[in-house]
């Protein structure tokens, strides 16, 4: 496996866009930060596919050369590559034996065999294609708040929070990305989260999701 690192470009009202410096001209664009990762893998999978896999240079080289956009909001984004081999080796590993089993069914559900599902769930893992929204609904006497909750393997973090009259007959929707879930409920508060009792409990639920 190698490394790429990208770098991510993201004005206001954009998509994010992300282009390699050691591959020119592979670039991927992502509407969330969810799918960064996965977007980009894809992107130099078919950009390299039959071509020569070029040399990954260090986080730092691409750093220095990309201070300009960082100095503009810019970040980077480690993105692995896993280069075909064209050939199959067998690997003896260890499992408990009803994590085995549970392998085993799942494989069977997909008509996969046991190594083709490990495989694929690792690459899927590898490849930044597996998360988890977490989801806590509030119920008070006026409102019922769902909060939804996700951490990207780019670290960056999203709370969306639907506030509902019990009857439905009103609702109201915000979305907050930042570093942190705290910096999201900060974004959130004044206007979506003004019970104090409710804040007290999401930021809680975030704590805990951050400490997990």
């Amino acid at each position: 496996m190698r490394v790429f690192y990208a770098v991510v470009n993201k004005d206001e009202g954009s998509a994010y866009g992300v282009h390699f410096p050691d591959v020119p001209g592979c670039f991927s664009a992502s509407d969330d930060s969810e799918s960064l990762l996965a977007n980009a893998s894809d992107a130099l999978i078919c950009h390299l596919d039959g071509e020569e896999v070029p040399e990954a240079r260090d986080i730092e080289e691409i750093r220095e050369e990309s201070k300009e956009d960082i100095k503009n909001g810019a970040f980077i984004l480690a993105v692995p590559y896993v280069i075909p081999a064209a050939r199959t080796v067998r690997a003896n590993i260890s499992l408990d034996e009803g994590m085995l089993n549970a392998i085993d069914a799942a494989a069977s559900n997909r008509n996969m065999t046991r190594s083709v599902f490990i495989a694929h769930s690792s690459r899927r893992e590898i490849e930044g294609r597996n998360r988890q929204v977490n989801t806590k609904i509030i119920s008070t006497n006026a409102r019922r708040y769902t909060i939804e909750a996700r951490q990207a393997v780019t670290g960056i973090c999203k709370v969306q929070v639907v506030v509902s009259t019990h009857n439905n007959s009103r609702s109201e929707f915000a979305t907050r990305e930042s570093s942190s879930y705290k910096n999201c409920i900060n974004g959130l508060k004044r206007d979506y989260l003004k019970e104090e009792s409710v804040l007290k409990e999401v930021e809680t639920w975030l704590e805990e999701l951050s400490a997990a």
